[in-house]
């Protein structure tokens, strides 16, 4: 028997992190799940499905350890990325935008899987280059799961591996996160009743209510929510459509509370603009579409590569030091 636990938000991020989480379980609400309704079909030919996107320009919130070296950070990024995945087989597109050869030969001698497929673009930009992998992904039918991966990712080894066994035992599962973003602390529109599964064999996972553009998903979960996926980047009004808005389509977190929205004016303008785009280019998917949960890990298999969203509980300024010095010791001259 599999348990699902509702319980209160988490505390807010520090010493008492993981007490926390033990401590404000509310009693659970127990439902009996039957593990042979999820059959990862063994006719399928890879474990994973996975589009990467690159960029060659680094942003100027990116870790300070890479001295604004945008190819360092990549190959660090990708060989935490392969060292995650490569117990798995896994189908692999690598979307180029405006890289120099150099990115191209990292990558293709880095990788030990079946040859990827790059493809080339010149300055398609961030929401293009999303959008083309979720078109990649939502036609395969090679693989029991997808993922969208971006080049400013570290991996922890054991991250894909974790991801995996998500997906195997919980058929209620269909996208997940590997990052524990330091908003679910901290910021008010990540406030909410989470649902925790409780495996013991298992990392804690709980609801989330939005993440970034790097994720995990069943193919059919992907092609349902296409979209939602589909509004990212999209013009609405003044602006664009955001991850957030997105994601609050999916999940439909507060998408019938107004009162919240006016709330977050004061707040989070980003988060009230997104609930406004999410209405205004998902409407429809809002009100007919199931809502889905999106789950996230504690503590965190990955870190995003910006210095304001460092994961709580884990070392990463040691383990990323750690991985920039052997990396620059296999290529000196880079």
């Amino acid at each position: 028997m599999l348990e699902i636990l509702s319980r209160d938000p988490l505390r807010r991020c520090g010493s008492r992190l993981f007490g926390a989480v033990q401590n404000r379980l509310r009693a659970p609400r127990v439902f009996t799940l039957n593990r042979e309704c999820l059959i990862m079909s063994a006719v399928q030919k890879y474990d994973f499905a996975v589009a990467y996107r690159v960029y060659p320009r680094i942003g100027r919130a990116a870790v300070p350890i890479f001295h604004e070296d945008k190819f360092l950070l990549a190959r660090v990024a990708f060989r935490s990325f392969v060292r995650s995945i490569q117990g798995f087989k896994t189908k692999l597109w690598i979307l180029l935008d405006t890289c120099p050869p150099a990115y191209e030969e990292f990558f293709r001698a880095n990788w030990p899987g079946d040859p990827p497929e790059f493809i080339h673009y010149q300055s398609r930009g961030n929401g293009g280059t999303f959008q083309d992998q979720i078109s990649l992904l939502t036609a395969q039918n090679e693989a029991a799961l997808c993922g969208v991966a971006e080049d400013d990712y570290f991996f922890l080894p054991e991250c894909f591996q974790r991801l995996h066994e998500l997906f195997h035992a919980h058929p209620e599962v269909d996208f997940a996160t590997p990052y524990d973003h330091p908003e679910y602390y901290t910021a008010a529109h990540q406030e909410m009743s989470h649902e925790v599964l409780a495996d013991p064999r298992l990392p804690i996972w709980r609801t989330v209510a939005s993440t970034t553009c790097s994720f995990m998903a069943r193919p059919q979960a992907l092609r349902d929510c296409v979209r939602p996926f589909r509004s990212y980047e999209k013009p609405f009004l003044f602006n664009r459509g955001t991850d957030c808005s997105m994601w609050l389509a999916i999940t439909r977190h507060r998408m019938f509370n107004p009162l919240r929205c006016a709330q977050w004016l004061k707040s989070a303008k980003y988060v009230s603009w997104s609930w406004l785009a999410a209405w205004g280019l998902c409407g429809k998917d809002i009100l007919t579409q199931p809502k889905r949960n999106l789950w996230a890990p504690i503590p965190s298999l990955a870190m995003h590569l910006v210095r304001t969203y460092p994961p709580p509980g884990i070392d990463w300024n040691g383990l990323l030091q750690k991985a920039v010095d052997e990396e620059i010791a296999r290529s000196p001259g880079k």
